[in-house]
């Protein structure tokens, strides 16, 4: 998204969320009941090249986040039903560097 300010205040002004969280101009966090919605822009994390290359665009690129508790034993459960997995990343932990990929 090209200016995260605009999308924050249309979700807000036109569609009822509540801001929960604001890193503009990179990122804000916005609710609406028990849906969380991430507006991520260009300085986000979220703008990254996945690792095939493709760069995030405007229209049709999406990517949403997943909050579990145990994310690796839910990799490891994913991957023992034979799912290809293109891009985990984890929250900093102690002795990692922030968002590294889980292998």
């Amino acid at each position: 998204m090209r200016d995260v300010f605009a999308a924050i205040a249309f979700h807000v002004d036109q569609l009822g969320f509540t801001l929960r969280q604001q890193f503009c101009p990179a990122m804000g966090i916005l609710g609406h009941g028990d849906l969380t919605l991430w507006l991520a822009g260009a300085m986000a994390s979220a703008a990254k090249p996945m690792p095939v290359g493709r760069t995030p665009e405007p229209g049709g690129w999406g990517r949403f986040v997943l909050e579990v508790g145990d994310l690796p034993g839910l990799v490891a459960r994913l991957r023992g039903h034979n799912l290809h997995l293109k891009a985990i990343k984890a929250p900093p932990a102690k002795g990692r560097g922030p968002f590294d990929p889980i292998h």
